[in-house]
């Protein structure tokens, strides 16, 4: 994937920087749905689909590698998809019931793919696209003192959209570019997607990040 340079889209407040936030440790991580149903080719629900879920699986092993280089400035927040249904059960490892959902980080970490989670880190469970809908989340990011969100994952046109729109409208936002994925899509119809946000949020990638002078 060609890297282009860090994109402000005009939503950006005047006279923020995200160094200055990163500095302060005020930036938060969101990475959204990787999760061994949608990153997984050996699950039940890619075989039965048929989906060429190779870029997400890929994506799931950069995520790790980024992640243990970065969590030191950038402290992730695992957001996590799950559906209820009572008295139900699915073989695919997404629905599930009662107890599951009263034990969410357990849900969550069982059905992360290639991740390494801390203790110490954040976890969310969320029953729809945006992380932010009947979720704890965005209180979460105001008692941390987050100012700035940046927004990783699966998949772009879904999940991380609807989430990072959310996260716009009270942080300034960004996409991860080179850390989010759909999975029949190439890296042009990817920047596409990305540019289509630029109104509600900036877009960088992990390599510009990872440079940002954070003495």
């Amino acid at each position: 994937m060609t890297l282009r340079p860090i994109i402000h889209p005009e939503a950006i407040p005047e006279g923020f920087f995200l160094s200055q936030s990163f500095r302060r440790r005020a930036v938060a991580h969101l990475v959204v749905d990787i999760q061994d149903l949608y990153c997984n080719p050996a699950h039940p629900y890619a075989i039965d689909t048929g989906n060429d879920i190779s870029r997400h699986e890929a994506l799931s092993h950069k995520m790790n590698d980024f992640v243990s280089r970065s969590r030191d400035t950038l402290p992730p927040t695992w957001i996590v998809h799950g559906v209820k249904y009572i008295g139900k059960s699915s073989r695919y490892g997404l629905m599930f019931g009662d107890a599951g959902r009263d034990d969410a980080r357990a849900f969550g970490l069982a059905s992360l793919y290639n991740q390494t989670v801390l203790d110490s880190e954040a976890m969310v469970w969320k029953s729809g696209r945006d992380a932010f809908k009947k979720t704890d989340l965005l209180t979460m990011l105001h008692e941390k003192r987050i100012e700035a969100v940046i927004v990783s994952g699966l998949e772009l046109n879904a999940c991380v959209k609807e989430t990072a729109l959310s996260a716009s409208r009270e942080f300034p936002t960004y996409i991860l570019e080179d850390l989010v994925a759909n999975a029949m899509d190439n890296d042009e119809a990817l920047y596409a997607s990305v540019d289509a946000l630029k109104p509600h949020c900036g877009s960088l990638t992990s390599k510009h990040l990872m440079s940002l002078d954070l003495a």
